[in-house]
């Protein structure tokens, strides 16, 4: 049976109409959240701009750096880049009148870098605007779901809505190192009977998420003059029949049987080379080579089984080439595994997806996500429900000229302001 909460037409139509006249200070709001570098550690600048627009005395602002003696001895906990002075996680609270359940919009405020900035069409930390899209670093991952958080809430507040439940924006730091923001607080006790981070799902409701593990392949061959290549072996080649194992792994996880949510992707379980290094200098024959990369892990499936199946892979290609068969690579497991997420309550997804009729005029999709996300923390480590929800296309992120379309920056708003409205109750008086 679906969650119901008592219908606000009057009410809803207030926030909606809200929204849509702000809606370019919605876009405003997100450029200037992405002309923030928040890559590196640099969360601060981007915190004092979410903070600027939460300024309303109904609101309780609250920054905190995470202690590091939160997360000791925790198997879940991987250190981010740099320390957490200066780096504060941003949760702004409108406490509840009473007798409602407790809401809270999740989302990192930190980005990736840019990479090779001559590569870009425009300034990556622009914010650059034109009719149908917002463009720079972030704006898909996730700073355009963030701004429509923030403006979700600033909508309920600056209608004079007051609700039964509490209703709490998290701007967390170190999403993209790992988690540390959102994982702080988890284990400082923070709960909420539902969480949404809104990581881009193309306003899809992501109800569950694959996790990731990262691996190492060192492959040695034999040293030479390039001149004479033929008494050598090259790591490199070797290692490209490694490479060429690993995609027939990645198509055969993908042949399986999978979920009803990841139907829609062609490949949800990525088995990806993402560095390679090898040989020193163009006139020697290479004798090392090393490769890393991530293989997705599915809800359901444990670590030692994914990992079990790289290493047969591994295997049995080494076998059957002669030099790798006498020298086999050494396979390592690096970094804290990122496990999946899911959300175990039907009736949650049931009451979400009725949320997205008013704006999309149809049920919000319902999609398994292929990244990972914060939403395990709360899923498996705090056992409390979420849900991935978000504008923007996660080939987007960590790309060269990222961007998010402008009218799901705004339908997420939307969609997001009536879901606090419904899940958290709204009081007699502000009805």
């Amino acid at each position: 049976m679906a969650l119901r909460a008592p219908r606000r037409p009057k009410t809803e139509a207030a926030v909606l109409s809200w929204l849509d006249a702000h809606a370019p200070d919605l876009f405003r709001r997100a450029r200037w959240l992405v002309a923030q570098p928040t890559d590196g550690g640099r969360e601060a600048l981007g915190q004092a701009i979410v903070a600027d627009a939460l300024r309303y005395p109904e609101l309780q602002i609250e920054r905190w750096e995470p202690d590091p003696a939160l997360f000791r001895g925790h198997p879940g906990y991987l250190p981010p880049t740099g320390e957490f002075h200066g780096r504060p996680n941003l949760f702004a609270t409108l406490p509840g009148s009473g007798g409602g359940r407790s809401l809270a919009l999740n989302g990192h405020i930190d980005v990736v870098p840019p990479g090779d900035r001559e590569r870009w069409g425009f300034d990556p930390w622009h914010g650059k605007e034109d009719r149908a899209r917002l463009y720079g670093r972030g704006t898909a991952d996730m700073k355009g779901g963030l701004a429509a958080q923030i403006f979700a809430l600033k909508a309920i507040v600056e209608s004079g809505i007051r609700l039964r439940g509490t209703l709490q924006l998290q701007s967390v730091i170190a999403e993209e190192d790992g988690g540390a923001g959102t994982l702080a607080s988890v284990l400082r006790g923070d709960r909420a009977d539902l969480t949404i981070i809104s990581e881009p799902t193309g306003l899809a409701l992501g109800t569950s998420h694959c996790g990731r593990l990262l691996f190492r392949l060192t492959v040695i061959g034999k040293g030479t003059h390039a001149a004479v290549r033929d008494r050598g072996v090259s790591a490199i080649e070797k290692a490209s029949i490694l490479h060429e194992a690993i995609q027939r792994l990645e198509a055969e996880r993908n042949r399986g049987r999978r979920p009803a949510e990841f139907r829609h992707l062609r490949t949800w379980l990525a088995v990806n080379l993402g560095r390679i290094e090898g040989g020193t200098k163009a006139t020697m024959v290479p004798e090392r080579a090393v490769l890393e990369g991530r293989m997705g892990l599915p809800p359901g499936e444990a670590a030692d089984h994914a990992k079990a199946a790289l290493q047969r892979s591994i295997r049995r290609a080494s076998a059957r080439d002669k030099w790798l068969a006498k020298h086999p690579p050494m396979l390592e497991w690096f970094g804290v595994p990122s496990g999946p997420g899911k959300l175990r309550a039907p009736s949650i997804t049931a009451f979400l997806r009725a949320c997205g009729r008013p704006v999309l005029r149809r049920p919000l999709a319902v999609r398994g996500m292929p990244y990972g996300s914060d939403m395990r923390l709360i899923t498996e480590v705090a056992r409390r429900p979420a849900v991935l929800f978000g504008p923007g296309d996660i080939a987007e992120t960590h790309a060269i000229n990222e961007s998010v379309p402008k009218a799901e920056v705004l339908a997420a708003a939307k969609i997001l302001a009536l879901a606090a409205l419904r899940w958290c109750g709204v009081h007699d008086s502000g009805a």
